[in-house]
């Protein structure tokens, strides 16, 4: 957090119960269970289980804290500088850290690997503190600021355009190891791990700062505009019918952003927590909060200290209860949580003097540094050791742990925290909520183009990735199972051609997970070199071609192509495609999955023929730009998110005229 004029105290001690949480969820206590009865241990379960809530507790104070400091942004560029100064020289130390003991994981020990991440953060220190020093001569600062933001441009269009057209088997069995460590190191450090979607995290925690840091992007320019209009609006229609929406709007997004590159690591469904915190930020700062505060000071301390405790840590044990679907079950607690900000941001109650215990609020200080250095703790001396099987080894190796991560935290804090808090910043009056410039013409801007970039985002998720001048024709076969293994025994796929000039199949090929095959009963074989085959056979049984598929190289393909020899009387022909394997025993089991469509079948338009024939170009255009949006996933996605988009968008066409007095 910012030095402010007036610090929240009580925000340190719910980070701290937040980060607490995220640490539960890490740490190996499994023998914890034999302690007590097994009507309790789904309480026990319920609290090391709760690693989400207390990431959705940061995102709120994040939110929060950015609408109170920056309640209006004059430079974007300015706000983004410092939100990297804040952010990212501590996160890439620890993944320089993290990429050399990767390295060396096999050979190092548990002291050597501390001794990594100590040097590595003491030198980031040094350097970040000379850097600091001359950032304020000649434009010093705002060049470095520059040349990371072009750093990690050139690295997501590298790894879109570049890495991600390289197979994975050619990545991981011929590159070698140094070079594929050193791509590992700038993907994840410059946060690019969303466009792309094999080059794993250098630590499995570190995918929420990949969410902070895009909320920060879209902060002054999402995020603000639009809430803080809410806010000023003051209309208790409009502000009760966008909250309500918004849970469903995200829960929306997270399925579109399964469907692009890598995005799923971005947990987008949990930027709820963003988007309330900075609602709560800027009523916080109006006449509101004060009505409120003044009932929450009425009810008595203990009572309130409970039903906050029971919310903060209760949710996953009633999660459990109510059996909701993976991500609703998290969002359902938004609101829950955003109460509970509210009633930590008053004024004089018990639970505000429980959240300013000095060790809780300690904890909270130091958040950010044992978010980034807990796990690798952990790893050192609970993973490799193996899980603990009693209590005195869980015991042991958990306070082994504890105290690597507090000593890790409180040298990353020093030289790397710690400097930038301390720097000399020029004093300015915080503007008040109700001199921003939250106007309809900003509202209208920001929604414009926040709905477009919103349906772009959509046609870019669910578009079939073929030539323009094509069309796309959907078959069905309902006699297919929704999952089928594909084996020496070809599965067939009967058709007709729809079209003239037949060039292409898609279908959806994925390989099968561990669970994936133990619910199928189904086992991988040896090591060996077979691949996926597919015919594609004519009426009259002759073969028009075979395509050829190594299994090494097999990803999860929802248009998996078949290129066919281009027939320009394909309409009404009956043709077959046979899908098999080269050989029974493979190491890598994959399947053919049948959804709302079985396959699909292209057809190449002649350029010269499209150009002369303005009805039928029109007619191709058109069904590109709908194609997307009429996928079973585009319908269902905006089922979820449209009505907070009717919601957000009605205010630019119902105004209030004004008035001559």
């Amino acid at each position: 957090m910012e030095t402010q004029s007036k610090r929240i105290d009580q925000l340190d001690g719910l980070r701290g119960i937040a980060i607490l949480l995220v640490v539960l969820n890490h740490l190996r206590l499994t023998p914890l269970y034999t302690l007590l009865p097994e009507s309790l241990q789904p309480v026990l379960g319920s609290l090391l289980n709760s690693g989400k809530i207390g990431v959705s507790i940061l995102f709120l104070l994040t939110g929060f804290l950015m609408a109170t400091i920056h309640p209006h942004v004059p430079s974007k560029l300015a706000f983004w500088q410092k939100r990297y100064t804040r952010i990212f020289p501590a996160f890439v130390s620890m993944c320089l850290a993290l990429s050399l003991i990767r390295f060396f994981w096999t050979s190092l020990t548990p002291v050597t690997a501390t001794a990594i991440v100590l040097g590595v953060t003491i030198f980031g220190g040094v350097l970040w503190k000379i850097l600091l020093h001359l950032k304020h001569r000649a434009g010093i600062g705002k060049g470095l600021f520059f040349l990371f933001l072009g750093i990690q441009t050139l690295t997501i269009l590298g790894y879109i355009f570049v890495l991600s057209r390289v197979s994975s088997a050619v990545f991981y069995l011929v590159w070698p190891k140094w070079l594929q460590s050193l791509i590992f190191l700038v993907v994840n450090s410059t946060v690019a791990l969303p466009f792309g979607n094999y080059v794993p995290q250098l630590d499995g925690a570190y995918w929420s700062i990949v969410t902070e840091v895009l909320f920060y992007l879209f902060f002054p320019i999402l995020f603000l505009p639009i809430v803080g209009f809410i806010v000023k609006k003051g209309s208790f229609l409009l502000g009760a019918a966008s909250t309500i929406m918004t849970i469903p709007f995200f829960y929306g997004l997270s399925l579109l952003f399964s469907s692009i590159l890598g995005f799923q690591v971005l947990e987008i469904y949990l930027a709820v927590y963003f988007a309330f915190g900075v609602a709560l930020g800027l009523i916080y700062q109006s006449e509101t909060i004060k009505r409120f505060q003044s009932k929450i000071e009425r009810i008595p301390s203990l009572l309130l200290i409970l039903f906050c405790l029971v919310i903060a840590l209760g949710m996953p044990y009633f999660r459990q209860i109510l059996s909701l679907p993976p991500r609703l079950d998290t969002l359902s607690w938004s609101l829950p949580l955003a109460l509970l900000m509210l009633i930590t941001i008053g004024k004089h109650n018990g639970w505000i003097r429980f959240l300013r215990f000095p060790p809780l609020m300690w904890i909270g200080r130091l958040s950010y540094a044992l978010y980034l250095t807990h796990t690798i703790a952990i790893e050192m001396f609970v993973l490799k050791s193996g899980d603990p099987k009693t209590i005195e080894t869980m015991i042991h190796v958990g306070l082994q742990a504890i105290g690597v991560m507090t000593l890790l935290s409180l040298v990353l804090h020093y030289f790397l925290e710690v400097p930038y808090f301390s720097r000399k910043i020029p004093s300015k009056a915080t503007a008040k909520v109700a001199t921003l410039d939250w106007t309809l013409k900003g509202y209208r801007k920001t929604m414009v183009l926040g709905t477009a970039a919103f349906l772009l985002l959509v046609w870019l998720g669910f578009r079939i990735p073929v030539a323009l001048t094509s069309k796309v024709v959907n078959h069905v076969d309902r006699s297919i199972p929704p999952l089928s293994v594909i084996t020496t025994k070809p599965i067939t796929l009967d058709f007709t051609g729809q079209q003239p000039n037949l060039g292409m199949i898609l279908f959806h090929i994925k390989p099968l997970t561990d669970s994936e095959l133990k619910k199928l009963q189904v086992k991988r074989g040896g090591e060996t070199e077979e691949a996926l085959l597919v015919d594609v056979i004519n009426e009259k049984g002759t073969k028009l071609t075979t395509n050829r598929y190594p299994l090494y190289q097999m990803y999860d393909a929802p248009f998996q192509p078949v290129g066919l020899p281009l027939d320009a009387q394909s309409e009404g022909k009956p043709l077959q495609a046979r899908l098999y394997l080269s050989g029974p025993r493979v190491s890598q089991v994959i399947a053919f999955v049948n959804t709302d469509v079985t396959f699909r079948s292209v057809y190449f338009y002649d350029k010269k023929t499209l150009l002369t024939n303005p009805v039928l170009l029109i007619s191709t255009l058109f069904d590109k730009a709908t194609q997307s949006f009429m996928e079973r996933g585009a319908l269902i996605v905006l089922l979820f998110c449209g009505p907070l988009l009717v919601v957000l968008l009605l205010p630019l066409f119902f105004r209030k005229k004004k008035t001559s007095k």
